[in-house]
């Protein structure tokens, strides 16, 4: 995975449900297996992803990836937004 600054374009459910080709319930169960990013809440009602994650799914699915596969991608783009965020934001 490139490990590179990402730029940090967020997108909502309604775009994503465009890009990911799947429905708002689809991507809810995706969430919850697993094998789809979390989305970031910064409120109770907002919800975003970033848009770099949804290529790197989409790439992954239009490359036959199991869902195993998917499940391990998922948790390596969780950490990457973990590691992002802690270089970026200052110490304190």
């Amino acid at each position: 995975m490139n490990t590179t600054a990402q730029p940090a374009r967020l997108i909502r459910k309604a775009k994503l449900i465009d890009l990911y080709g799947a429905g708002s319930t689809q991507i809810d169960d995706d969430v919850r297996e697993g094998v789809m990013t979390s989305p970031i809440k910064p409120s109770k009602r907002l919800c975003f992803w970033p848009e770099y994650e949804v290529a790197i799914i989409n790439a992954a699915r239009i490359a036959g990836r199991t869902p195993a596969e998917l499940r391990e991608l998922v948790q390596q783009l969780h950490a990457k937004r973990k590691a992002d965020a802690a270089q970026l934001l200052p110490q304190g």
